[in-house]
């Protein structure tokens, strides 16, 4: 117990003489390496009758998992920097009861699962990640805070799977790309320490399409727009 405390209070010594040794001024050609950890909110974009029968079962839905990324940032000038990440969003899962399509778009489940609505139970799952590139703007608050603006692009990647009662993940997998755009901003300390908060939203090609390819075998994305939320750590090594 003792080592462990001592490590994590030689870790915490490090990154206090990194964030003492850096400056607002220090901007022109740094590069620095990003982590951050938070969580994302997804904002089911799937109609009824797709992954949700509404008139069967109100779906019981993950809003929320846990976030992460990774990447390099290159600060331009005080007013500018790019930067690139790697992000991983976890899971956006539903579960509800679904019966089959015949009998959903055939009328026969207005008034819930039943006889002449025969319903089973079913997990949906929208496993995602993805890599971004966007550019911030820059303003000074004081000596050691300023606020940025964020835009930019994203490619998320996403895997689509399904359980029925057994909790027996099937053979089938959806795979697929979603382009989206990014926005977002957040607020820095010493240029090391960061709030941040982007919104990803699916292009509008995509907001109706879908991942799997083909007519017969189309797996939409449970969730093409996405908040994600983290606080950041920076630290330059140039």
């Amino acid at each position: 117990m003792l080592q462990c405390a001592l490590i994590r209070f030689s870790l915490i010594l490090a990154v206090m003489v990194l964030v003492m040794n850096c400056s607002l001024s220090a901007y022109a050609g740094q590069v620095s390496l990003v982590g951050g950890l938070g969580g994302a909110f997804f904002q089911n974009t799937v109609d009824d009758g797709t992954w949700r029968q509404d008139k069967v079962q109100t779906p019981n839905t993950r809003l929320f998992d846990r976030a992460w990324k990774v990447g390099l940032e290159y600060r331009i000038n005080p007013r500018w920097s790019v930067q690139s990440h790697y992000f991983d969003w976890g899971e956006n899962v539903t579960k509800s009861l679904f019966a089959s399509d015949d009998d959903y778009y055939g009328g026969r489940c207005h008034s819930g699962p039943g006889p002449s609505c025969p319903a089973s139970y079913n997990r949906v799952v929208d496993r995602m990640k993805g890599v971004d590139v966007t550019v911030s703007r820059y303003w000074k608050v004081n000596e050691v805070m300023e606020l940025y603006l964020t835009g930019g692009g994203a490619m998320t990647f996403h895997e689509l799977k399904w359980a029925g009662g057994d909790g027996v993940y099937g053979p089938t997998r959806f795979y697929g790309n979603i382009p989206m755009l990014v926005v977002g901003g957040g607020l820095c300390y010493n240029t090391m320490f960061c709030w941040d908060t982007n919104f990803y939203m699916g292009t509008l090609s995509m907001n109706s399409g879908c991942i799997g390819g083909g007519q017969t075998e189309c797996g939409y994305p449970l969730a093409k727009q996405v908040v994600e939320t983290a606080a950041l750590v920076k630290i330059p090594f140039k």
